[in-house]
């Protein structure tokens, strides 16, 4: 993974078709899938001609060393030279990339740049036809040349997604290592790309950072990519939506190395003691600068939203992990140069197998929860079958009732559950009632009272921008990216992620646990008065068979609330995913559109522009929280629809408990039994051991003889 500063690990350029390339290595065993290195890519023609287009139209801007500009010119150096510094004038490089584009050059392409753009062309012409690209080796020198090509090279920027398989033991853990655009650069399919996965898939974000460790841009990282606000969306419940923080902490043998130098000879400890001291001391500061900066992430005078970011850094600090680590020195171990020889002995001194065991560990983690869940389950299926198998046997075994029910049962059983039939009745219509009109209602009013929170958090973050220049604001609104210093701005993401969290906040703390705890609850009062109904029976009846059956009936009603509590977890979940993946747009269209009819407008040209942009930003807090709220609000029920289905079926196959128990109790069932012959009957007690002795049902005890 490379290492770019203070900024998630990042790739280039957008697109669409795909390349891979794949290096083969032999099976390890029967059944063990091909190992291969490979890598796949997907690229588009128009982020060429955006950077033509880009660098041509803001030529008076190529001096400014922070401008999207200059980072376009850039990128075209490294497509035309191969190396983002190959210098070329900028009229040659505006016809080089005409070239590649399949247009007539204005200008005699150089034959050192012209290999590099046919290659560039037939890249554009195979997105043209959305067709894929592979490529696959044995380990030929080739494959290196080419995957430093298309990953850093002169094909870089135009490439959206790489597949890259390479034979590793890191990877044959089960772990994917993702190296994601960041939310830095210019282009909206670099955010969405990144936040969807940060969002959605990553279990783990690297963060790699030098000797100043993380800054406020880097924490504004970390808001912008839709890392923050899922941990703050997941404060009912962490564990149910785990990313860990690793930070990789790079130079730090340069300082060392420096610090070192810098001693007095007399006294001065060798140089690896040295480096191990300071990889100590970087790994207890950072730690506690990382909690520093977290602490410094917008105030609120909301008292869910406070309380959420406090376990959300809670959480980070938790898991977080600090990492420094010298890359040179574990490339010089790894090489055994005579020449460049390294002054660490051990690669462990490095810090990087430490980092490459974290990582594992996560993997590993990840894959044993999969491993639990899939046995959970699997388990509650076996169980269920099982019980269910050894419930009709004791039916079949009856072979007539052993006594007459008398009718005194019957009534003292009715008497007793009389109570029991009104607190049940009472709970249903509660629970039907939350699902059908509270919930509801509910979403509505916290879409609302998160829009209110989100208004300000919009305006504090715009009112911000007032001492930016002019033309860093009249870019940020009419190509919907900037900087700012350092920092890079993009309208509708920034805006759109002050409204996320807030968001994820309330909804996270005020319905998801809601819904979570009152399907729990609705679980466990159906399984307390089934106990009770059955503690009450075990004193009145004396038949062994018909005790069986009623502690038969006690498993079963368990195993149905286990499932409908795991039903209520399951839908939190998904709920949760939605307001992580799909609210986020529905705030970035009314703030594009917004933008986009105040450029049609003029607004952003002639005297007065600045001012009219902050005039701009001062209705688009109130204006796009507002647009905003209708289409989440949709969002949310509709999807909340969805899961109040999901929870209904479970609740209908349920059945009444209390009504089953008190059946089994009075022997309601028995008479289909009673009119089979002998014969009927002992055929499927047999058919039901031998189910269970041949394994049908895996891990159920075999039947045991009856005399």
């Amino acid at each position: 993974m490379k290492n770019h500063g203070s900024a998630l690990p990042t790739t280039s350029g957008p697109s669409s078709g795909e390349l891979a390339l794949r290096w083969n290595k032999p099976q390890r065993g029967p059944g063990r899938p091909t190992r291969s290195r490979h890598l796949s890519k997907s690229w588009t023609p128009s982020s060429v001609r955006k950077v033509e287009t880009e660098i041509s139209a803001g030529s008076s801007e190529a001096g400014e060393q922070n401008s999207p500009i200059a980072s376009y010119r850039k990128q075209a150096q490294q497509i035309v030279t191969g190396d983002q510094f190959g210098e070329r004038a900028l009229g040659y490089l505006v016809d080089a990339l005409r070239f590649a584009c399949g247009y007539e050059s204005r200008s005699d392409i150089l034959p050192e740049d012209r290999a590099r753009l046919e290659r560039v062309r037939q890249a554009l012409g195979l997105a043209e036809r959305e067709a894929h690209f592979e490529l696959e080796s044995d380990g030929q020198a080739w494959f290196a040349t080419e995957l430093k090509a298309h990953t850093t090279g002169f094909l870089a920027p135009i490439i959206r997604k790489i597949h890259v398989g390479w034979p590793s033991t890191l990877l044959e853990a089960g772990l994917d290592l993702v190296d994601l655009p960041g939310v830095g650069v210019a282009g909206d399919a670099y955010r969405s790309a990144t936040q969807a996965y940060i969002r959605g898939a990553a279990r783990a974000v690297i963060l790699t950072v030098d000797r100043a460790g993380l800054t406020s841009e880097t924490i504004e990282l970390l808001r912008n990519s839709g890392y923050w606000d899922r941990l703050v969306g997941a404060v009912d419940d962490p564990s149910s939506d785990p990313c860990s923080l690793f930070v990789a902490i790079t130079k730090v043998d340069d300082v060392a190395s420096e610090e070192w130098r810098n001693l007095p000879p007399e006294g001065r400890p060798k140089r690896r003691d040295f480096f191990a001291d300071t990889r100590a001391a970087f790994k207890a500061r950072m730690r506690s600068q990382i909690a520093d900066q977290l602490g410094s992430i917008g105030v609120s005078t909301n008292a869910e939203l406070v309380s959420s970011r406090a376990k959300a850094r809670e959480t980070i600090l938790q898991d977080l992990q600090v990492h420094p680590v010298s890359a040179p020195e574990y490339r010089k171990i790894l090489l055994d140069d005579d020449d460049d020889q390294p002054f660490l002995r051990d690669d462990a001194e490095t810090g990087i197998p430490q980092l490459s065991i974290a990582l594992a560990n996560i993997a590993e983690a990840e894959l044993a929860k999969l491993e639990r869940d899939l046995v959970e389950v699997s388990g509650r299926l076996r169980e269920a079958a099982s019980s269910e198998l050894r419930r009709l046997e004791t039916l079949w075994r009856t072979r007539a009732r052993e006594k007459e029910i008398e009718e005194a049962l019957k009534r003292e059983l009715d008497l007793f559950i009389s109570e029991k039939r009104v607190e049940r009745d009472s709970r249903r219509g509660a629970f039907r009632e939350f699902l059908d009109s509270t919930a509801q209602d509910r979403i509505k009013l916290l879409v609302s009272e998160a829009r209110e929170i989100a208004e300000d958090e919009v305006r504090e973050y715009l009112t911000d921008l007032q001492g930016a220049h002019w033309a860093t604001l009249k870019a940020a609104v009419t190509r919907g990216g900037s900087y700012y210093g350092k920092r890079q701005i993009n309208i509708p993401d920034d805006v759109a992620t002050r409204f996320q969290e807030p968001m994820a906040s309330i909804w996270s703390t005020k319905l998801l646990v809601d819904v979570r705890k009152r399907t729990g609850e609705f679980a466990s009062d159906h399984i307390a008065m089934v106990e009770e109904l059955c503690d009450w029976a075990r004193d009145k009846t004396h038949s062994n068979s018909q005790s069986d059956l009623i502690e038969e009936e006690r498993k079963r009603i368990k195993r149905l609330a286990e499932q409908m509590k795991q039903v209520g977890k399951e839908a939190v979940g998904e709920l949760r995913q939605t307001v992580k993946t799909k609210i986020s747009e529905s705030i970035k269209k009314p703030i594009r559109r917004a933008c986009d009819e105040f450029v049609a407008k003029g607004g952003h040209s002639g005297p007065g522009t600045k001012q009219r942009i902050l005039e701009l930003f001062g209705d688009l807090a109130r204006q796009s929280t507002k647009a905003a709220q209708a289409p989440a609000t949709r969002i949310l029920e509709g999807k909340f629809d969805v899961v109040r289905s999901e929870i209904k079926v479970v609740y209908e196959q349920w059945g009444d408990p209390l009504e089953r128990t008190a059946g089994v109790i009075l022997q309601q069932n028995l008479h289909e039994i009673e009119n089979r012959s002998e014969a009927e009957r002992e055929g499927i007690l047999t058919a039901i051991k031998q189910l269970l002795d041949a394994g049908v049902v895996k891990g159920a005890e075999p039947m045991q003889a009856h005399g």
